[in-house]
């Protein structure tokens, strides 16, 4: 079944959703849906019916919260560890802010080399209540809400055929919000609050005031502007392109039309769902999705009360037989052979044994709910043997790990090919794993890394993804 990946933008009481599916390496939408919500309770409860409405049960959500909810402050460190950046963002970030961060939620970008020969990363703070009340009706509703951003940062991954120097414009309700891409990578932003107290020539202005001072962070004018949001109108929208006329609305398209500018949210968050790199998850530490067994939730209902049929009709036919009602047992089997085909009506026939039958596919979903591996082996073990791997006094980091039951694909970057190699290699050593395979391994864009991806299966399995 075919991955689906799944945007939604809320703003102004309307929930926006637009859906991804991958054809021939490409993703392209499938659905544009659009409902009124006065509440996160309320998006959480539609998206979980739409879901259930398309039967989708493997697929990824993501969603952000609104710029204004976050502090952040450009950050610039010696070194380009990441874990000692992690460890020293906390630090930074509170002695540039005049407040206490214990009820902050503290993240940042991954560093990019500055050019002071150091290293640039911009800390984010944002209020644990805020992002525990976003989540937990998602997280209720058993959702796969996989990454959860904050904008506008969360369109840096969401757009194809981005210029790497860029400015992206978010014009909502409430607020209008910018980003600088610079080299590809978020370099700055600023957020403008909109008010009824400020005319429409006052908001244009401000517009104007903090792309000028986006444009001079890096020496550059006439930078290319995306402008975009449900807060786009047509006046706005021309007075934007009169000062500055390199803006345009991205050229999106769903079923051979172009897609309006209020969908173009939900779309880049869908590809944000799809393959994130450059933006910020808050959906780490304490705030890591946990999975869910959400997608089998209809199938585990169906064998459950199929079970407690089977049983019934165990003990009933028993009580039967004795009395000689024989008649009411074969109905009894009827109606579980009747519930057998409406829970699987592809299958082309009714088993003889449906108990037997039942029971086999009801440990199949309990194995499938089950966190994958090797035979024997769970996560722990598994990340365990994956460290023990690493290449010892280098700098060698992981960026992302996919896991799944037929196997791992790593990616990240390391300081040459001979330590891809030695990487590889100690993993293949490792009783956990079969074939590791290094699938790319490529100079970064700065010329000081090499970026890679190994895929490995687990040892008794067939091979990863």
């Amino acid at each position: 079944m075919a991955r689906t990946f799944i945007g939604a933008d809320i703003d102004n009481g309307l929930l926006r959703m637009v859906a991804l599916e991958e054809e021939s390496g490409v993703l392209k939408p499938v659905a544009l849906i659009q409902r009124e919500a006065a509440s996160t309770e309320a998006c959480a409860a539609m998206i979980a019916a739409i879901l259930a409405e398309w039967d989708s049960t493997n697929s990824r959500l993501a969603a952000a919260l609104p710029a204004s909810v976050g502090l952040t402050r450009n950050l610039e460190f010696p070194f380009g560890d990441r874990r000692k950046i992690a460890s020293a963002v906390p630090l930074e970030l509170g002695a540039r802010l005049p407040i206490s961060l214990d009820d902050y939620f503290v993240t940042s970008l991954d560093p990019v080399a500055s050019e002071n020969q150091g290293y640039q990363t911009t800390g984010l703070a944002v209020p644990k209540e805020t992002i525990t009340d976003f989540l937990d009706p998602f997280n209720n509703e058993q959702l796969p809400l996989r990454h959860l951003g904050i904008l506008p940062f969360a369109y840096a991954d969401g757009f194809v055929g981005l210029p790497d120097e860029a400015i992206l414009l978010d014009i909502r309700s409430h607020e209008i919000s910018s980003l600088l891409l610079h080299h590809g990578q978020p370099r700055g932003h600023r957020i403008l609050i909109r008010s009824d107290i400020r005319s429409a020539s006052e908001t244009i202005a401000q517009i104007g005031r903090d792309i000028h001072t986006l444009q001079k962070r890096v020496g550059r004018d006439n930078l290319p502007i995306r402008m975009f949001g449900p807060g786009l109108d047509k006046e706005l929208e021309e007075a934007i392109r009169a000062e500055f006329p390199e803006a345009e609305i991205p050229e999106e398209y769903f079923e051979g039309e172009r897609l309006a500018p209020e969908y173009i949210p939900a779309l880049a968050l869908a590809r944000l769902a799809a393959k994130p790199r450059r933006s910020y998850n808050l959906r780490q530490g304490e705030y890591a999705y946990r999975g869910s067994l959400a997608p089998y939730k209809k199938q585990l209902i169906a064998i459950t009360a199929l079970l407690s049929i089977a049983l019934t009709t165990l003990i009933g036919g028993a009580w039967l037989a004795y009395t000689g009602k024989a008649a009411i047992a074969d109905q009894m089997q009827k109606q579980m052979q009747e519930i057998y085909r409406q829970t699987f009506p592809r299958a082309n026939e009714t088993p003889k044994d449906v108990l037997l039958h039942m029971t086999s596919r009801l440990n199949a979903a309990r194995n499938r709910s089950n966190q994958f591996g090797a035979p024997g082996a769970g996560p722990l073990p598994t990340l365990a043997a994956i460290s023990k791997a690493l290449p010892e006094n280098s700098s060698t980091v992981i960026e992302e790990l996919n896991y799944d039951e037929t196997g791992i694909r790593l990616t990240g970057k390391a300081p040459s090919f001979d330590t891809v190699d030695q990487l590889a290699a100690g993993l293949g050593k490792s009783t956990l794993f079969s074939s590791p395979r290094i699938g790319q391994a490529k100079t970064s864009i700065d010329g000081k890394q090499i970026e890679f991806r190994i895929d490995l299966g687990f040892a008794g399995k067939e091979g990863a993804q």
